[in-house]
């Protein structure tokens, strides 16, 4: 039977398996913070640029059916 001491020692690797895990799951947190953060910074950029931008864009070669003949 499989002790949880014998477990956490992981044949004797422990000590290098846990702190791995340990710092494996402070930069996953560390990347989601990070992508959660950029995505406020850029979702309110784009905010506030659509508020500056009340025209519809219309390219300098397009045709504008208004002005058709």
């Amino acid at each position: 039977m499989v002790t949880i001491s014998s477990f956490l020692e992981m044949g004797g690797y422990g000590a290098y398996i846990w702190p791995c895990y340990g710092i494996s799951a402070i930069l996953m947190i560390a990347i989601y913070v990070t992508s959660v953060r950029t995505l406020k910074e850029n979702r309110a950029i784009l905010n506030s640029l659509e508020k500056d931008t009340m025209q519809p864009f219309n390219p300098p070669n397009s045709v504008n059916p208004e002005q058709q003949n």
